[in-house]
């Protein structure tokens, strides 16, 4: 819980971020008349997404700024235990890069460092479920849903037209065989535990699931 100190720096901050969001708004709102303002005639699908390209940049304006207000900067110590191993602060602000749902943002958090393994960590990675992706957790979300439903190449057509994000259809293919490989996980975790009946059975109760999904099973066949 936030103090009554805390409370006004954040409350500070916000306001901060306010103020520059509400720049990057007029200059959207500038880009939009400046283009149209003597040109009502326009198919009005493309305004929609010239419009929908600018709240993209809002969106990815409001991100970045509200990260490090949020989620802090990942900083706990010049040196710190995790994991049974002990990382060094390497920098306090190293920059990287993700690729959001409005667009690629940078971020900077601290980034430790371990001697013995030679690999490093941010806090904040974990935090944002980013570590050694460059995508977020949605974006990997969207690929998932649009891999399994469309061949590869051509989810990656239709997430950069609804969404104008650009993925290779190679990392869909990886992120929906990830994905798999949790379920199955998943799965074989849920059932190690189930016993067979002295008769051979297996007790109906034992082998419901409660994956998410409705007790409905669809088919699709090609042909006749």
């Amino acid at each position: 819980m936030r103090n009554s100190n805390t409370i006004e720096v954040f409350e500070e901050e916000v306001e901060g971020v306010s103020q520059r969001v509400y720049s990057e708004l007029k200059i959207a709102m500038s880009n939009l008349f400046e283009a149209y303002k003597d040109n009502a005639n326009r198919n009005f699908i493309e305004f929609e997404l010239n419009v929908f390209s600018e709240i993209r940049k809002i969106g990815r304006k409001i991100i970045e700024e509200m990260i490090p207000i949020v989620y802090g900067d990942g900083y706990v110590g010049s040196t710190v235990e995790s994991g049974g191993a002990v990382y060094n602060c390497l920098a306090r602000s190293k920059s990287r890069n993700v690729q959001t749902i409005f667009g690629k943002i940078e971020i900077k958090r601290a980034y430790y460092h371990n001697e013995d393994t030679g690999k490093g960590k941010s806090f904040i990675d974990e935090r944002l479920d980013i570590q050694e992706v460059h995508y977020s957790p949605t974006v990997r979300y969207w690929e998932n849903l649009l891999g399994a439903v469309a061949p590869f190449e051509e989810s990656k057509e239709l997430l950069l037209k609804l969404t104008g994000i650009d993925v290779s259809s190679k990392h869909i293919e990886l992120v929906s065989e990830q994905k798999g490989e949790e379920i199955k996980e998943e799965h074989l975790e849920k059932i190690k535990d189930i016993q067979e009946d002295e008769g051979g059975k297996i007790d109906k109760a034992q082998i419901f699931l409660d994956l998410g999904s409705e007790d409905v099973i669809y088919l699709e066949m090609d042909g006749c």
